[in-house]
């Protein structure tokens, strides 16, 4: 269910990349802070959270992109 969701907002998403991008979050995120809950906060936090984040831990474009699906 939740792979068709993110199928219908992010064309090409898969069951295989929503774990791949999990997987990133928990590694790369949880290095520096304690993770947060996805429903914490909306989409558009979201996209304004990880980018500067990303670039902090050196993540690039591709893996920050699986992340925030």
């Amino acid at each position: 269910v939740h792979a068709d969701a993110a199928a219908a907002k992010f064309p090409g998403a898969t069951l295989a990349t929503l774990t791949e991008g999990k997987s990133l979050y928990e590694t790369h995120c949880d290095a520096c802070h304690a993770l947060k809950r996805p429903g914490n906060y909306s989409e558009t936090e979201w996209r304004k959270l990880v980018p500067p984040m990303s670039e902090k831990a050196k993540i690039d474009k591709t893996k920050e992109d699986l992340i925030l699906q």
